[in-house]
């Protein structure tokens, strides 16, 4: 459990905006002992199906840093850990639409971004989104979010990646507390991931 022992609700409501994605996103803390940088990958179901390039658009990538798999798309990213960010994240410029709030702005991304409740969102500003994404011994390493019926073993089996691995890397002592919209980070997945070829 995220919360043990927070003596009062003042403390307790400081510790949820703190931590919030700690605690449901298993985002992964800066690693000083890794490089700036390194290749990452995010596994993106659109909740409405977008051609390949509509996402490469919406992205910011070149359409050739997109894989379509069977239920969305995998693209290619250069994870990091800039000054000031407690965790790795990618960033790209967005343009505020007239009916976005963070929720709506999280949800077109696959609800990999960082929310910043008290910043105001003004329609037509570009404002810099911060995407969740991780680092693991400069080794290429996969963003998911969790989705119903999902568990660690079949996470992993999909991505052909270690089980043991990918529990440490997203701190996870028991891999059946998973739930679904938790983002976990796959470490080092196998090359036989299967991509369609149509757009």
């Amino acid at each position: 459990m995220c919360f043990e022992d927070l003596g009062n609700l003042e403390k307790l409501v400081g510790f949820i905006i703190l931590t919030w994605l700690s605690c449901t996103s298993h985002s992964l803390p800066c690693n000083v002992s890794l490089a700036e940088s390194c290749p990452a990958s995010l596994y993106y179901v659109p909740r409405i199906m977008k051609s390949l390039e509509e996402t490469a658009v919406l992205f910011h990538v070149n359409a050739h840093a997109v894989n379509r798999t069977t239920d969305g798309f995998l693209i290619a990213i250069n994870c990091s850990c800039l000054p000031g960010h407690h965790e790795y994240t990618w960033h790209l410029d967005y343009e505020v639409q007239p009916e976005d709030t963070w929720d709506v702005i999280a949800s077109k991304f696959g609800s990999f971004v960082v929310e910043y409740p008290k910043k105001t969102l003004i329609p037509s500003q570009t404002v810099t989104l911060d995407i969740l994404c991780g680092c693991s011994e400069s080794a290429d390493t996969v963003t998911y979010k969790v989705t119903k019926g999902d568990t660690l073993y079949t996470i992993c089996s999909r991505f052909d990646a270690d089980l043991n691995k990918t529990a440490r890397l997203n701190r996870i002592d028991n891999p059946e507390l998973i739930h679904d919209g938790d983002v976990i980070f796959i470490p080092e997945p196998g090359k036989e991931m299967t991509f369609t070829s149509y757009t």
